[in-house]
């Protein structure tokens, strides 16, 4: 796959594509930092266990165990991303359902100021699970089991979406009117409106999710506005794709 981007107004947006289609291989376009996070987090995971990263070291030299160990840790607390070859990921294969990554013990005990023989060969295998679907024109990659894209930027039609239903629902009970006065005072679509009210009455985790950018691939914010909301947190979950 190649890097590429595409503008909308100001913003740029990055993606990861195929060669042109053919009857055996499809052409697949992926949302750069959907692919990215994924990566980075399993590289941090990595990175993060200790014991895993003190086997490795003791096949280079037992001495240094720990202090690979201390050092991989502190690794995992900055920015990976601009490192990861310098941490030695080698290999990047995006398959129908997962993700699979080869990185080099050499390069990554390297990076933890471990020194390691030349001969070192040895490979790391990481696989995450992942599914594709459809977002309007563009696959997401979503992590299957946990009901939410990994974390990313806020959509920031969804965040608004959601400011505005609160918005709304604190004028209504500081003035007391009904809807539609409202929007007619407004000058908004009553319609419109009476479909953003609900939406002040989302179970509180949907609006952490929404606000963090964690939420399902799935929810956009045509959804979010046209779905009919149940009154329900569970079933909220349910309908809007967290559950």
């Amino acid at each position: 796959m190649t890097a590429t981007h595409a503008k909308r107004g100001n913003r740029r947006y990055r993606y990861y594509v195929t060669r042109e289609p053919s009857g055996e291989e499809p052409a697949w376009r992926i949302g750069a930092r959907d692919i990215e996070v994924i990566v980075e987090d399993r590289v941090k995971a990595l990175l993060l266990d200790a014991d895993r990263v003190r086997r490795m070291a003791i096949g280079a030299d037992p001495r240094q165990a720990e202090i690979a160990a201390r050092a991989a840790t502190q690794l995992a607390s900055a920015a990976l991303l601009p490192r990861l070859l310098h941490l030695g990921l080698r290999r990047i294969d995006l398959h129908e359902d997962r993700i699979d990554m080869v990185i080099g013990e050499r390069a990554l005990l390297g990076a933890c100021s471990i020194l390691v023989p030349d001969d070192h060969d040895a490979v790391i295998a990481i696989m995450a699970p992942v599914t594709r679907v459809r977002r309007g024109s563009e696959l997401k990659l979503v992590v299957p089991g946990l009901g939410t894209m990994p974390s990313r930027a806020p959509d920031p039609q969804l965040v608004g979406l959601v400011a505005e239903a609160f918005a709304l629902r604190e004028t209504m009970l500081k003035t007391g009117k009904p809807v539609s006065v409202i929007a007619a005072e407004a000058g908004k679509c009553r319609k419109r409106m009476m479909r953003l009210s609900p939406l002040a009455w989302l179970a509180p985790d949907i609006v952490e999710a929404i606000v963090q950018g964690s939420q399902p691939a799935t929810l956009t914010h045509q959804k979010l506005l046209s779905t009919v909301l149940p009154i329900q947190w569970q079933e909220q979950r349910v309908v809007l794709g967290f559950a």
